[in-house]
């Protein structure tokens, strides 16, 4: 069985490539909504004319992070934002990892905590953090 791929030419000057703002585009198919796809000869950008879903905006981020400082729940930032669940999860994820994972001891000894000899001994103790808790 041979495949055999249609590439219609859309009318020239109708729309333009929201990367490289071309007017060499064709359509790509259609997605499981229905909505057609389009496909840029010059970049090979794929898109869709009006996508029922769109980027981010960097306000919204920008919130998404002064809320996730104020400590308020996945759930409240999703309620408060707009934003999706697992856009939201994957942005917290990836956050956490660009985040330096090391203790400060200057800080935790000024909040009463232990001398930084004291914290090791007492982390080796109880094997927390060595992996060796039996």
């Amino acid at each position: 069985m041979e495949m055999i791929s249609c590439a219609c030419t859309v009318g020239r000057g109708s729309m333009n490539c929201p990367r490289c703002n071309s007017t060499e585009i064709v359509k790509n198919g259609k997605l499981s909504s229905g909505n057609q796809s389009y496909r840029c000869k010059s970049c090979d950008k794929q898109f869709v004319l009006n996508p029922l879903k769109s980027p981010i905006k960097s306000e919204t981020i920008e919130l998404v992070d002064r809320l996730l400082l104020e400590r308020l729940s996945l759930a409240g930032i999703v309620r408060v934002t707009g934003v999706s669940e697992s856009w939201l999860q994957t942005y917290v994820n990836n956050k956490y990892k660009a985040t330096k994972q090391q203790v400060d001891y200057a800080v935790f000894n000024t909040l009463g905590g232990l001398s930084k000899k004291n914290f090791r001994s007492s982390l080796t103790k109880s094997g927390h953090l060595l992996g060796t808790r039996k």
